[in-house]
C-alpha cells in the first residue's frame, strides 16, 4: 500500500502483461530486503550440519540467481516467471551433489 499497489493493480498488470512503475518500485524495495537477508544468511550455511550444507548452498545460490533474473527483467515478472537456465542450475548443483555424496560416504566409513 505504501507504494500505491493494491490487488486490483496487480491483477491489471498480470492480465495486460504490463508492470506499472508503482509495482516495479515495490518489487525493487522487496528485492533489496531479500538481498540483505541473503547477505546475513550466507555465513550461517557453514554453521549447519555438514550433511545439509551442499543443498543449502545450492538453494542459496539459485534463489539469489532468480532474484537477479527478476532485477534484469526490470521487475516485469507478473506475466511470466523469472527462471534460471538449466545449465546454470547444473553448474551450481552438480558440484554440491558430489560434495554431498562424498560427505555421505565419509559418514558411512566412520560407523
Amino acid at each position: 500500500a505504501v507504494f500505491g499497489v493494491d490487488y486490483e493493480l496487480l491483477q491489471y498488470c498480470q492480465a495486460n502483461g504490463k508492470t506499472d512503475a508503482r509495482v516495479q518500485r515495490a518489487l525493487a524495495h522487496f528485492a533489496a530486503i531479500n538481498r540483505s537477508i541473503y547477505r546475513r544468511a550466507l555465513p550461517g550455511i557453514d554453521m549447519l550440519d555438514p550433511a545439509v550444507r551442499p543443498s543449502m548452498r545450492t538453494t542459496y545460490v539459485l534463489y539469489s540467481d532468480i532474484l537477479t533474473e527478476i532485477e534484469k527483467a526490470d521487475f516485469k515478472v507478473l506475466d511470466r516467471r523469472a527462471v534460471v537456465p538449466t545449465r546454470r542450475k547444473l553448474a551450481v548443483a552438480g558440484p554440491e551433489i558430489v560434495r554431498s555424496l562424498v560427505l555421505q560416504q565419509r559418514a558411512k566409513w566412520r560407523r
